[in-house]
């Protein structure tokens, strides 16, 4: 589970130190393995086992990959494993970003993929999540959305956009998106 309780010391000038809790759930995932940064939004924040966002970028030549992962088995059909339909990310209401490319993917679980054949292509991607506040998500006829961006509290602002950035950086790329 991706919820963090964090307690913060308060210091009262007039009397002893009082103690205060404050909970939030933080729902992007993240990971880095193998010169790769992944964020991961889920569909559903009250369901981290369900499907979810999955952005990938390459640090070294900023090559971004999009898709669903988590997918039910059910949409695992021929029909899909078949499809090389893209995946269309839809920031807000106005700002939408297709993939040249897209096919399901099966391992652990299903995910759909879409990828650009100039990796430069797919860095708008990683720019709109920057104070964005929602995606959908459309590829061969499934949709899903809106998905939350952003985190509680507003301290969290950018949390996947800062964690990609940061990542790509550590990883010996050049951050420009």
């Amino acid at each position: 589970m991706r919820t963090i309780a964090v307690s913060l010391l308060l210091l009262a000038v007039a009397g002893p130190a009082a103690a205060e809790t404050i909970s939030f759930k933080i729902t992007v995932g993240t990971n880095e393995r193998g010169g790769v940064c992944y964020v991961y939004l889920p569909a559903d924040p009250n369901n981290l086992e369900g499907p979810e966002l999955e952005i990938s970028v390459l640090a070294k030549n900023g090559n971004v990959n999009v898709g669903m992962s988590k997918l039910p088995t059910v949409l695992a059909t021929p029909k899909l494993e078949k499809s090389e339909a893209p995946v269309q990310l839809t920031f807000g209401k106005k700002n939408k970003i297709k993939t040249d490319k897209g096919s399901l993917r099966s391992g652990y679980y299903y995910k759909y993929l879409g990828w650009w054949s100039d990796s430069k292509n797919g860095l708008p991607v990683l720019s709109a999540l920057k104070d964005g506040t929602t995606v959908n998500v459309e590829f061969a006829g499934n949709k899903y959305g809106p998905i939350p961006i952003q985190q509680s509290p507003s301290s969290m602002k950018n949390y996947a956009y800062n964690f990609l950035t940061g990542c790509v950086k550590r990883n010996g790329g050049t951050a420009v998106f």
